[in-house]
């Protein structure tokens, strides 16, 4: 399963920088009613990158603060008040990348891989939103 992994999570990372590109901090924190912002979507799939981690049997990535701002059922960001900087997400991103890709090499039992497959799943459909709200921006799309 692990050339699975490695393609699924490889996937996620190439459509989420290439959703990014172009886009600021100031981008990313944009409110557009009843959305979430890039920011929040961006420092959600790392607050959940943590889980895969810890599924891996890793150490997350980000300080407990984060969690706090980025979780399932955070306030949603309206302002820039409280956001983590964008440059600072993609770091704890890129961070959590070359553990998980040093992860997904390894063998696991059924149920932790049906579980690393899930977040894989859930990390795709949130980078989906970050391409929909780059459009909403008044980006142009990245993928073609």
């Amino acid at each position: 399963m692990s050339a699975e992994l490695i393609k699924l999570y490889s996937s996620v990372d190439r459509a989420l920088k290439m959703n990014l590109q172009g886009i600021t901090h100031a981008d990313s924190i944009r409110y557009i009613e009843n959305c979430n912002s890039i920011n929040w979507i961006v420092g959600h799939i790392v607050v959940y990158r943590n889980v895969v981690l810890n599924l891996m049997g890793m150490q997350p990535v980000t300080p407990e603060r984060i969690k706090t701002l980025y979780e399932r059922g955070s306030k949603m960001m309206t302002d820039a008040e409280g956001a983590e900087d964008l440059t600072t997400l993609l770091k704890f991103f890129d961070e959590s990348q070359l553990k998980i890709m040093e992860g997904a090499a390894k063998t696991y039992p059924t149920d932790i891989t049906e579980k690393l497959i899930q977040y894989g799943f859930h990390e795709g459909y949130h980078v989906g939103q970050v391409a929909i709200m780059r459009k909403l921006i008044g980006k142009e799309g990245a993928i073609k």
